[in-house]
């Protein structure tokens, strides 16, 4: 039987490639957590800061704020309600999803910024060094990169029979604009849902992972390999590797 951790993880991660869901979303994970992957949920044990590990600055790109939306692929409507003073009762600006299957995803993120550790490859180092001291494993990987949000709002359905209704906090939100990190919502229905996050600010609902990583065919390397490295050349750059064909880089 399939769980509501791994359907919403597996189709966020099919979703977004490289970044991988938070679960539950409101985990307050940071970059330096550390833990295992099981499939594509994200089970944590600690920080590397607890083997006295500074990760350094991290860079966050808070001048490339977005908004990251999904909704599973044929199985989410959404219909968006207009305010209406010259009715009676007025109506206020809102949203209704209907689902069409169990676990369906409806998920949207404002104001997200790119972080991630500024130093990877030093990082690398000091968990190789982990690594040949016997308190390190392979298996382990390490948040290297992550999007924070200023507005998240997710709804996962748990039947095929799912539905739930939002209205604009505010009687002045004429129409509702999901890339307004300033938006607040309220749940005026709510049937079938199995997860709920509702305009919630602070939350890290995407992250990265870096491991150990290697293969007999590759010499050996250490460099991060996701697309927010590609932001920035330096964390990109190679370094020697004295392990074999192992390295420390970005979990696809």
């Amino acid at each position: 039987m399939s769980s509501l951790a791994g359907d919403y993880c597996d189709q966020m991660k099919a979703n977004f490639k490289v970044l991988y869901a938070a679960f539950p979303p409101n985990e307050p994970l940071q970059l330096g957590d550390y833990g295992v992957l099981n499939d594509t949920v994200f089970v944590r044990i600690g920080s590397v800061s607890d083997f006295q590990i500074d990760i350094g600055k991290a860079r966050e790109f808070s001048d490339h704020k977005s908004s990251l939306d999904f909704s599973s692929a044929g199985s989410v409507e959404i219909d968006f309600r207009t305010k209406a003073d010259a009715v009676s009762p007025p109506v206020k600006a809102g949203i209704d999803i209907s689902f069409s299957n169990k676990h369906a995803v409806f998920f949207n993120a404002a104001g997200c910024v790119p972080t991630s550790v500024a130093n990877q490859p030093a990082l690398g180092e000091a968990i190789f060094k982990l690594l040949d001291a016997g308190k390190w494993q392979k298996k382990f990987c390490v948040v290297t990169s992550l999007m924070k949000a200023d507005n998240t709002t997710i709804a996962v359905s748990s039947s095929s029979n799912s539905k739930i209704s939002f209205n604009a906090s505010s009687d002045t939100v004429a129409n509702i604009d999901l890339t307004d990190a300033s938006l607040s919502l309220n749940v005026t229905r709510i049937k079938d849902i199995s997860l709920k996050v509702t305009t919630s600010g602070g939350l890290t609902p995407l992250l990265g992972f870096s491991a150990i990583r290697g293969s007999l065919f590759t010499p050996d390397h250490f460099g991060p390999l996701s697309f927010m490295a590609k932001m920035d050349t330096a964390t990109s750059k190679e370094a020697a590797s004295p392990h074999g064909g192992l390295f420390f880089g970005q979990i696809p």
